[in-house]
């Protein structure tokens, strides 16, 4: 019992101390995100039950934390392009995502584009009504241009 009390004390202070130390985060850096630390994180002196305890933070109050949001962000990165058809004109509308993802973007007027994509190989699907689909592997992330080809005619 007495061992209860006193696991249920230390984790009462535990919690007190990440609600301090998010309050002193949010203050010192205006809107923040949550965060939570284990309690791997803390430094805490556990005293007598007669006793006070103290709890002190093991990093400094302004040290930056590492977050999932922050991590997931970090994996992600701009990629750029135009979709022209096969006289060179941009095609305004056209569609371009990521196979393997669910974001989709359309071309402005200028059939230019501007989308996340994740860090590492993605094949982009490039389409527009009257023209054949088009994928590209894209290994590098920079400026990317596709001509798009009008699509087969059937025939009747």
């Amino acid at each position: 019992m007495h061992r209860s009390i006193l696991f249920l004390g230390f984790l009462s202070v535990v919690l007190s101390l990440q609600a301090v130390h998010a309050q002193q985060v949010a203050s010192t850096t205006g809107p923040a995100t949550s965060s939570t630390r284990d309690s791997s994180q803390l430094a805490v002196v556990v005293a007598k039950p007669q006793e006070s305890l103290e709890a002190k933070p093991a990093a400094a109050p302004n040290a930056p934390v590492a977050t999932p949001e922050a991590a997931s962000k970090a994996e992600w990165v701009k990629l750029n392009g135009s979709v022209l058809n096969e006289r060179n004109e941009p095609l305004a509308g056209a569609t371009v995502y990521i196979k393997e993802a669910a974001d989709v973007v359309s071309t402005n007027a200028r059939g230019e584009f501007t989308m996340s994509v994740p860090q590492g190989l993605n094949t982009l699907v490039f389409s527009y009504t009257g023209y054949q689909e088009q994928q590209l592997k894209a290994t590098n992330f920079l400026p990317v241009t596709v001509k798009l080809q009008p699509a087969r005619r059937r025939n009747k």
